[in-house]
């Protein structure tokens, strides 16, 4: 797929991660509207790949906006009485 820079200088190895991706050649307005929902949902894009002749722009994110945390995750954030 052609990552750049490659998935391994990105992804961090100690938690969770989720990819998003949005289409970086605009063929339709609703290919630069997905551009821009991946922006302002995931931030700034951290590299690009290529897929099937097409050109991709990808965030990787170790937290979804429209879901909460896992529980263990919850669980690592929360910090004992008195600390």
């Amino acid at each position: 797929m052609n990552f750049s820079p490659p998935l391994g200088a990105v992804v961090p190895e100690t938690a969770s991660n989720f990819l998003a991706y949005a289409p970086s050649r605009f063929i339709s307005v609703a290919d630069g509207d997905r551009f821009a929902a991946m922006a302002s949902n995931f931030g700034k894009p951290a590299g690009t790949f290529t897929w099937n002749g097409h050109y991709y722009h990808y965030v990787v994110t170790s937290t979804l906006p429209c879901f909460p945390p896992p529980p263990e995750r919850l669980a690592e954030d929360v910090r004992p009485p008195g600390f």
